[in-house]
């Protein structure tokens, strides 16, 4: 399945070195890597019509539980771009999507709507060109059928806890058979309230496996717990979820010890699904030549 896939990256790429070279990527995957100009993606934003852009809005804050910052205009751009996005990876017939400029989409629209509705949809997509991100993505949802939370990590090791936060989000981390999980809307949190994100607010008590594929040959995880989800964010990324993990204080002091790079997003991302998955990653791993590191 990795042999079938064509991916779109919206440039800047971030991640480990093999992971940002699409040659790479063939050569270890078999997956093909598309560079894309915004310029392309303009015109199918110009192409989308205004009543499927009220029915994606309609959609929105109808389900929503509330909706806090955004008003009428900064939801109708985010659920233009959310069409937009929608009808892009289908006309390039792709299964997966990296924008490595979301941060900058402020003034057309942000696509952290689009993007759960693909992740919901099957189509992994993932934030600031993040490639160990989306390829991880891409993996679980060929191998489990299931979307990913790609998000930042911060530790609590007096609560024995990982704190994992963004602003893009899945609705469906069951599958795409699953019900969606309550959300309000709400400003990117990093420009000062504007935009709209949602915030999702996940289920207590689940059981998940964070994960993310390195350097195209190892496999980072580890399990946890979700213990606490904010009824309303204040601080941070919008989604928040807080994991009581096996040792987060060992956890906190290895993290991303076999990772040679300072780039931020690269260190910081892991991916969250639901799930106790980590036997399967081992027997994965195995099919597909890589290591398995376990975190903490």
């Amino acid at each position: 399945m990795m042999q079938q896939t064509r991916i779109l990256l919206f440039p800047p790429v971030r991640g480990t070195k093999p992971s940002q070279s699409p040659d790479e990527i063939k050569k270890r995957l078999g997956a093909d890597v598309v560079a894309v100009e915004e310029k392309a993606f303009d015109e199918t934003i110009s192409a989308v019509d205004d009543k499927a852009v009220q029915v994606e809005a309609d959609r929105w804050t109808k389900n929503a539980k509330g909706i806090i910052e955004p008003d009428e205009e900064d939801i109708s751009k985010a659920a233009r771009i959310s069409v937009a996005l929608q009808r892009f990876v289908e006309q390039q017939g792709a299964q997966g999507l990296a924008i490595g400029t979301c941060m900058g989409w402020l003034p057309k629209g942000f696509p952290c709507l689009g993007f759960a509705r693909l992740r919901d949809a099957g189509i992994p997509a993932a934030c600031e060109g993040d490639m160990d991100s989306l390829l991880t993505m891409l993996m679980f949802q060929y191998a489990f059928d299931l979307p990913g939370f790609q998000g930042n990590a911060t530790f609590d090791t007096s609560r024995n806890a990982l704190w994992t936060a963004h602003c893009t989000a899945p609705l469906k981390m069951d599958g795409p058979n699953g019900v969606e999980a309550p959300y309000l809307l709400r400003g990117h949190s990093e420009i000062r309230g504007s935009g709209c994100v949602p915030e999702v607010q996940y289920r207590i008590g689940q059981t998940v496996t964070r994960a993310k594929m390195v350097n195209l040959d190892t496999i980072l995880t580890s399990k946890g717990k979700i213990i606490e989800v904010p009824e309303k964010s204040v601080h941070g990324c919008r989604t928040q979820i807080v994991t009581e993990v096996r040792d987060a204080a060992r956890m906190a002091a290895n993290w991303s010890s076999v990772l040679e790079t300072e780039d931020a997003m690269t260190l910081l991302h892991r991916v969250v699904f639901y799930g106790d998955h980590m036997e399967n990653v081992h027997h994965l791993a195995r099919l597909m030549e890589m290591k398995v590191v376990e975190e903490g």
